[in-house]
């Protein structure tokens, strides 16, 4: 991760959260799709809460798209 200082510090990390936010909002939105929304949406609802939950927990470093592939899989066949 950059070590910026200052005003530029807190502008990185500011918009590296909203990247962070709109690429879970992405797959969300796909996956909702790709679930045929009502089957969809629960599970992909799901993964976004799981992946951000992690965040939330400090592991800011989790790969995205497999922790959300893997909880929208488990929860899809439930």
């Amino acid at each position: 991760m950059v070590e910026l200082n200052g005003l530029w510090g807190k502008f990185y990390r500011i918009t590296e959260w909203v990247a962070r936010l709109v690429y879970v909002q992405c797959l969300w939105l796909v996956f909702s799709i790709v679930g045929l929304l009502v089957a969809g949406i629960f599970p992909a609802t799901m993964g976004m809460f799981a992946v951000v939950r992690r965040w939330q927990l400090g592991e800011t470093d989790v790969p995205v798209f497999p922790e959300f592939w893997t909880t929208y899989k488990q929860e899809f066949i439930k």
